[in-house]
This record gives structure tokens, C-alpha cells and sequence, in this order.
């Protein structure tokens, strides 16, 4: 009889055991995958780039800190190839961006979705474009946006994650140069990005 209770007890520390650690979001984690993305301007000076090429598919990598299973922060760097219809040697977008997440749902659950928010840097580049009369440049432009994120993690391991995640961004080009040169503009030169990103989670602390 003593030996059934311990086995029954044993078997239901257990099982409360694992019922804990369906999913953890706290301490370290790093993450990598791909996205794809769209992008729109209305300023005059680049709203046909968007029209041509307003497409791209590229790749995400993040680190981020959990300081509780509700709110983290996390870093995370993109590159976008735009260059889909090869109408450029390169046309390509990179940034970085740094955000507050509270994520939902709790240990007991292996679905957590999250929202996000916080801010975008931004650097667009595009070689070579044609000035008529006057020949091909290299165009750069760099600045910075509002982000937002929502999305969910589903976690295969209580620290091993497939993440879905959606991203908008908003802001605008501070600095635009043609081959090196600044080039002074009387419009704000937005942009505007949502982008589409599966990748997968890792948490350390587990």
C-alpha cells in the first residue's frame, strides 16, 4: 500500500511538472528565420520604386530578454531583397528594430500569442538608378519609423518555438544621398512596410 501511494504521488508530481514547463518566454532567447515583405511610398521621389518593385523576400534574426513571461524586449535585424523583377543590380532594405512585447497566456499553455511595440531604423539602397540626360547613381536612403508587431509563438519544447509574426512600420527617409551626394528635398519621403515573418525561438533560461 505504501509503495502504490508512492508511485501514485510520484506520477502526479509529475505530471504537474511537465503541465509547468508547456512554454517559457523568460531570460535570453534568439530567433531566425524569414519574412516576406511590402512596401509603399507617396513621396514623388521614390513612389516608383515602389511601384515597379513593391515585393521582396529577405531574412530576420533577434535576440531578446524575457523579464517575466509577460514582458520582454527584443532587438531584431532584417534585409529585404526588393529586387525581385531584376530591374537593379541591387535594390535592398535593411533595419533594426527595437520593441517592448507583453506576450499571453501563461506556462500551462503551448499557443502564447504577443503584441509588440516600439521603434525602426530603416536604410534603402538601389544601384544603379537612371537620371535622364545625365547617367545611372547609386541611390541610399536611411531614417526612422514607428513599429508595431502581433503574432503568436507555438512552443514544440517548453524553449523551442515556431513563431508567426506580423510587422508594420511607418516613418520616414531623413537622409537621402545619390552617389554619396545629399540631396535636399521639399517632401517628407515615407515609407511604409508590412512585413510577414516565420521563424524559430530559442530560450536559454529553461
Amino acid at each position: 500500500m505504501k509503495f502504490l501511494t508512492t508511485v501514485l504521488l510520484s506520477f502526479a508530481f509529475f505530471t504537474l511538472s511537465a503541465q509547468d514547463v508547456s512554454s517559457t518566454t523568460s531570460g535570453f532567447s534568439f530567433e531566425a528565420g524569414g519574412q516576406y515583405a511590402n512596401w509603399s511610398s507617396n513621396s514623388n521621389f521614390i513612389s516608383d520604386l515602389a511601384e515597379l518593385d513593391p515585393d521582396g523576400y529577405g531574412y530576420k534574426i533577434g535576440v531578446g530578454y524575457g523579464f517575466s513571461e509577460k514582458l520582454s524586449l527584443r532587438l531584431a535585424y532584417s534585409g529585404v531583397d526588393f529586387n525581385l523583377n531584376e530591374n537593379w543590380t541591387k535594390f535592398a532594405v535593411t533595419g533594426l528594430d527595437v520593441y517592448g512585447q507583453i506576450t499571453f497566456g501563461g506556462t500551462l499553455q503551448k499557443f502564447r500569442p504577443f503584441l509588440g511595440a516600439g521603434i525602426s531604423t530603416r536604410s534603402m539602397k538601389v544601384d544603379p538608378v537612371t537620371v535622364a540626360g545625365v547617367g545611372e547613381f547609386e541611390l541610399k536612403n536611411t531614417g526612422l519609423g514607428f513599429f508595431g508587431t502581433g503574432g503568436a509563438n507555438y512552443h514544440f519544447l517548453p524553449n523551442l518555438a515556431g513563431a508567426f509574426q506580423l510587422n508594420f512600420i511607418a516613418g520616414s527617409f531623413s537622409e537621402n544621398t545619390i552617389s554619396g551626394e545629399q540631396v535636399d528635398l521639399d517632401e517628407t519621403v515615407d515609407l511604409t512596410i508590412i512585413a510577414l515573418s516565420l521563424s524559430v525561438k530559442y530560450f536559454f533560461e529553461y
